[in-house]
């Protein structure tokens, strides 16, 4: 009897106190880990919205510079100036702060907005001195600016730069310190891919490639591509995309409808829905020294060049 109530005793006494043991350990490790839980999360939380808020002051830091294209074809005679001088009007139109830089020896976009070539205030001091660009705004139009070229100072750049260190990046430093002033910055580059070309690739974002619907048209594009891939792989990341720009086309050529048709199949969504119709009004536009807005609003010259800029606006 008294052995019996003793084990009882001794067997519930220990189940209670082992109980005891074993929740209020279990409570204490419960509760120890809830506030160190509470403790990182605050932490984490902290971490994050400062991370948070780093990321999106850097996007806005980033946003807020300047886009910079490149209009460039190894051949001449294809639009290049055209298009540079209109889509930059174009996005002008649009709202945006744009620059134009005129790095072509031929100086043609200097002369489509009627500036004179003879002027020393041009783009070749700031490449041989790494000096300030010289910008200048083009016919009182607000938020619309040119760094000029010149032929006879521009006709052996590429001889004196040569020899330079680090020649390639010369464009990009001087670029560099005006992009947080516009939203676009365009590059006319001359019909080459040397050290002028591969100047203007090293600072931009995107490659605008004009071409022509011609026969030939397609046979030179593969040195560009190329050329914009060792750029990209070995100079400047952020040349991570480029677009096909169709101009002076003809729908009632077949002919230009073929080449058409092979640019899209070969480049497929890299080639902008909008084609650039052979009109007039753009080759009257750059004898007048205006852009084709300023001269005819309503031709097809300036509506497709401005749906042109409508999809570069799409592109981030």
């Amino acid at each position: 009897m008294y052995l019996y109530t003793f084990v009882y005793v001794y067997f519930y006494t220990f189940i209670y106190v082992y109980f005891r043991i074993f929740i209020f350990s279990y409570m204490y490790t419960f509760v120890f880990l809830y506030f160190h839980i509470c403790i990182l999360s605050y932490f984490y939380t902290k971490i994050y919205l400062y991370f948070h808020t780093f990321v999106l002051s850097l996007r806005q830091i980033l946003e807020s510079m300047a886009k910079v294209i490149s209009v460039l074809n190894h051949k001449g005679g294809v639009g290049k100036t055209t298009t540079t001088a209109n889509v930059a009007a174009g996005l002008n139109k649009l709202k945006k702060k744009v620059l134009m830089i005129d790095i072509d020896p031929q100086a043609n976009l200097t002369v489509h907005f009627g500036f004179p070539q003879e002027s020393e205030v041009n783009i070749y001091h700031s490449l041989i001195h790494q000096s300030a660009m010289p910008i200048l705004n083009v016919g009182e139009v607000k938020g619309l600016d040119i760094v000029k070229s010149s032929t006879d100072d521009m006709a052996d750049i590429e001889l004196q730069l040569a020899g330079v260190y680090g020649r390639e990046f010369i464009l990009k430093d001087l670029v560099n310190p005006i992009k947080q002033n516009y939203d676009y910055v365009l590059i006319d580059c001359p019909p080459s891919l040397g050290i002028l070309p591969l100047n203007a690739l090293s600072c931009s974002d995107l490659a605008l490639i004009v071409i022509e619907p011609a026969k030939f048209s397609l046979d030179g594009m593969k040195k560009i591509t190329t050329a914009m891939e060792k750029v990209q792989c070995r100079i400047n990341p952020n040349l991570t995309d480029y677009r096909v720009l169709i101009t002076r086309y003809n729908s009632n050529k077949v002919i230009h409808k073929d080449v058409e048709e092979g640019i899209r199949e070969r480049f497929k969504n890299k080639v902008l829905q909008t084609v650039i119709r052979s009109n007039v009004s753009l080759e009257e536009a750059a004898m007048k020294g205006v852009d084709v807005y300023r001269f005819n609003s309503k031709c097809n010259g300036a509506k497709d060049y401005m749906n042109v800029c409508k999809e570069l606006k799409k592109i981030k």
